[in-house]
């Protein structure tokens, strides 16, 4: 089986690269058997060090950046079995000042990737990587058949995506899965964010002396996921 991890040098993606090596075959020198993982990344937010471990083992990193659509050839050369597309700019209040910005990086990269795959003529799934954004302004709680009514940017993107994706498997005939990751946390998480990721950014300032800053009465809760308990149900979608 060949799987392509885009954004998998990244904090969530690459955990799951990590995990579905440790998952294969292991042939007598180590090697990952009956199983290819390329990942695309331009490093923008990941690092090769993320990846160490499983290129290692013979995971493969392709540095480019996902906007360019001639990359989807590359893909396509590949032909990829599953796409789990982890690439993102997962800046929401950003998208507000620097829409094209966000909006390009969320979308083209979407659009290459699954291009690439269905090019590639063996694509059985695809997993896109959404956000709550998409669901806008969510009163209660959302389950899978919650419209999607994005009130910003952000979400008007990856509703796009989730729309899009679902219109190109009928064509295609592909199976699909949306992922909506939710506050996930854990090692390899950016420290240097100001924007995102709450737990990361409360340790930092610790770190430096400083309190953490909690909005409210201090009474509003807020879930968190562990970055393990997340890359558990990615592996059983294929």
């Amino acid at each position: 089986m060949r799987i392509l991890v885009t954004g998998g040098a990244g904090f969530i993606g690459s955990h799951l690269v990590d995990r579905l090596v440790d998952s294969a075959d292991v042939g007598p020198g180590g090697e990952i058997k009956g199983l290819e993982v390329l990942v695309i990344d331009d490093l923008s937010g990941g690092s090769r060090y993320n990846l160490s471990k499983s290129m290692a083992r013979g995971a493969h990193l392709i540095v480019k950046d996902l906007r360019d659509e001639t990359v989807a050839m590359e893909i396509a050369k590949f032909k990829p079995h599953v796409i789990y597309h982890a690439a993102a700019f997962a800046a929401e209040n950003l998208a507000q000042f620097c829409p094209r910005l966000v909006t390009s990086t969320n979308i083209d990269t979407f659009l290459t990737s699954v291009t690439g795959g269905v090019l590639g003529g063996c694509l059985e799934q695809f997993v896109q990587f959404s956000s709550i954004a998409a669901y806008g302004v969510v009163y209660g709680s959302a389950n899978e058949e919650y419209p999607l009514r994005p009130h910003d940017v952000y979400g008007a993107a990856k509703a796009y995506c989730e729309h899009s994706l679902k219109a190109l498997a009928d064509v295609h005939n592909f199976a699909w899965t949306i992922v909506r990751p939710h506050n996930v946390y854990g090692p390899r998480q950016s420290m240097t964010d100001p924007y995102r990721n709450v737990i990361a950014i409360w340790m930092n300032r610790i770190i430096h002396g400083n309190p953490p800053i909690i909005f409210g009465d201090g009474t509003m809760r807020r879930g968190f996921t562990y970055i393990d308990d997340v890359v558990g149900p990615l592996l059983r979608i294929c």
